[in-house]
Parts: structure tokens; C-alpha cells; sequence
């Protein structure tokens, strides 16, 4: 029953790893903080992953649904 579960939660992952293939953000720190004078220093960051993962998370979430529908019987 539990692969079953995991199987249902892998669907949604592998469908959002397909759409959403990089993800940015921005972090920022203080670089000189002096009385008035304030300088910050922001860096963008980019994630980027392949398309071949959502296809490997698609395959694992078939082989773990076979796998819990053949071990209920």
C-alpha cells in the first residue's frame, strides 16, 4: 500500500519537474554597513535540471505503482 502511495506522489513531482525545467532566486548580503553608508550586493542564482529527470520520476512512479498493485495480491 505504501508504493502505491509513493507512486501517486511521484505523478504530480515528475509532471512539475517537466513544466518548471529551472528555478531561479536571488539572495542578497551586506557587503559595507558604516554609519549611513550601506552597500548590499544581490546575486542571482539559477537551478537548472534536465528533462531526463522527469522522465526518470515518471519511470520510477510505473515501476513503484507495479510493484505495490503485484504485491497486493
Amino acid at each position: 500500500m505504501k508504493t502505491i502511495i509513493l507512486g501517486v506522489l511521484l505523478l504530480p513531482l515528475g509532471v512539475l519537474l517537466f513544466i518548471f525545467n529551472q528555478y531561479d532566486f536571488v539572495t542578497s548580503g551586506k557587503i559595507i554597513h558604516v554609519g549611513n553608508l550601506k552597500i548590499a550586493r544581490e546575486n542571482d542564482h539559477l537551478l537548472e535540471w534536465s528533462p531526463w529527470l522527469s522522465i526518470a520520476v515518471s519511470l520510477a512512479r510505473v515501476f513503484t505503482m507495479a510493484i505495490g498493485i503485484l504485491n497486493r495480491k
